[in-house]
């Protein structure tokens, strides 16, 4: 979870499950905090049975909402999100933009995502759970940083670190 920069707004997320209580992936939900007593859920990334994210951050100017997804398997199948990042314009936390997805990882994904503080860059981190690079290079375990001045075409700075 995290708070917009100026702490009016809250995105949570409830990661995964693995299927044993009967829940689904979690989706992103923003939080108006204006009265924190009474937070009043804003809007909602949608079916969370797809995404199952792990991680959320706010640009610096709280305009940017990035949330990375991790995924993987149990004993009863497939469990988790679907490996990517994706990134919102929320300049309306009642209405964000469309996702602009542009990252996926092999298993076991992305667990952790955040800004750096003049909003133009992004780090992600891999979940160490593997040693699977699906023939991309990527190592799960490894950091990535990504260029997102145009947060429509993030492009990948170099390889991943790690």
């Amino acid at each position: 979870m995290a708070f917009s920069p100026d702490g009016r707004t809250l995105a949570t997320t409830s990661n995964y499950s693995d299927g044993l209580d009967g829940t689904a992936p979690g989706a992103v939900q923003l939080w108006d905090l204006a009265r924190p007593a009474r937070p009043r859920a804003l809007s909602s990334s949608g079916s969370a049975a797809q995404q199952g994210y792990s991680s959320v951050a706010f640009s610096p100017d709280g305009r940017t909402l990035a949330a990375s997804s991790n995924r993987g398997f149990s004993n009863l199948g497939p469990y988790g999100g679907d490996g990517t990042i994706r990134l919102w314009d929320i300049g309306n936390p009642g209405r964000p933009g469309k996702p602009v997805q542009f990252a996926t990882a092999p298993v076991p994904g992305f667990c952790s995502v955040a800004f750096s503080p003049d909003g133009r860059t992004l780090a992600s981190g891999g979940d160490g759970g593997s040693d699977y690079d699906g023939g991309n290079g990527y190592t799960p375990g490894s950091a990535q940083l990504w260029n997102i001045t145009d947060p429509a075409r993030p492009v990948a700075l170099g390889g991943p670190l790690g």
